[in-house]
């Protein structure tokens, strides 16, 4: 027989010998198939979804071509809840899912996972709408005192939040605003609400040293910030006067707002002192020895009595026993008020 007459008989060997390790191998994977199949769909105690729906991949490990069917609606987002087991098995045999495993549990949690939108958000939205559409200042502060003062949306909302109306009175500050967040279903359909007012900011001075009890507060010791009056109360040393040359009451720490109570007028000159009398006139200043006849802080006006001429003269205090003479000679008579003077 020659070479041709064989090669038929050889091909046929190979195909016969391929056929059988095809066969081997479909019978392989369909027993590994089959032991998949058999194997239970193992219950997680605690399941966290993104969507509104939960899945059966959601619920269990192993959920292979069942993952994507969804069998239960989901929390609101940020929340969660609970699902007892008999409602699961229920619903998985409903849609031809395999034995399961509930892994002893008779309910597990569900989760929905969240966006926090805090009131800060909230604010600037709002103050942009009352900047843009009220011609309030563009340094406006709000404050939010009533409604939804924050929310939690879809992780997928990652918008800022939109203003979709707001009514504002002038007069008295108030507004009343409804705003959402693009791309959150929930806020879409059940917009938010927020009620509050324009702040009113005042320049509160805070101390930006420490100051030991009886020191003089200076001009570079204190700085004037914005801050609602709001959060400060009634006792807010707002003018400067009050403040600059006058004493601390207590010790005072750094960054303190100052209050009334804080503060106290700081006495340059007592009365029956002895003061140094400055009078200026244009190219000449002259300097006398006087008596002050009464008490009096930085800036007070005092009368004091010229030691040498006896005259009284109506003079301000320019630092510690001194005064500028500012005022007439006054008639000795109407200056005493029970003053001793010699």
């Amino acid at each position: 027989m020659s070479f041709l007459d064989r090669t038929p008989v050889i091909k046929t060997k190979h195909l016969v010998a391929y056929t059988a390790a095809v066969c081997a191998t479909l019978m392989v994977m369909t027993v590994i198939a089959a032991k998949a199949q058999s194997t239970p769909l193992r219950l997680r105690p605690i399941v966290t979804v993104e969507g509104d729906m939960v899945r059966i991949g959601d619920l269990f490990d192993g959920a292979g071509r069942f993952a994507d069917i969804a069998v239960f609606g989901a929390p609101k987002p940020g929340a969660s809840g609970m699902i007892s087991t008999s409602r699961i098995k229920s619903a998985v045999r409903d849609n031809d899912v395999p034995e399961i495993d509930t892994n002893g549990l008779t309910s597990i949690t569900v989760r929905r996972a969240g966006r926090r939108v805090n009131a800060e958000e909230i604010s600037r939205a709002v103050t942009a709408v009352l900047v843009r559409d009220y011609q309030a200042p563009n340094d406006s502060e709000i404050e939010l005192n009533s409604g939804q003062l924050e929310v939690t949306v879809e992780t997928s909302a990652t918008a800022p939040v939109q203003v979709r109306s707001l009514t504002y009175s002038a007069t008295t500050g108030r507004f009343e605003a409804t705003y959402v967040v693009p791309g959150s279903r929930a806020l879409e359909l059940n917009p938010a609400t927020v009620i509050g007012n324009i702040a009113d900011i005042i320049r509160a001075p805070v101390l930006t040293r420490a100051v030991l009890r009886g020191d003089v507060v200076t001009a570079a010791d204190v700085s004037f910030e914005r801050r609602k009056r709001s959060e400060l109360g009634p006792d807010i040393l707002s003018d400067p006067a009050k403040i600059i040359g006058n004493s601390a009451r207590r010790a005072l720490p750094k960054g303190l707002v100052l209050r009334e109570p804080d503060i106290q007028r700081t006495e340059l000159v007592e009365r029956n002192a002895n003061v140094v009398m400055i009078h200026e006139q244009p190219g000449l200043q002259l300097s006398m020895r006087g008596k002050a006849l009464q008490t009096g802080a930085l800036g007070d006006t005092i009368s004091v009595q010229n030691i040498s001429s006896k005259k009284i003269v109506e003079t301000t205090i320019i630092g510690p026993g001194r005064v500028r003479v500012t005022g007439v000679v006054l008639p000795q008579k109407s200056a005493r008020n029970g003053a001793d003077i010699q």
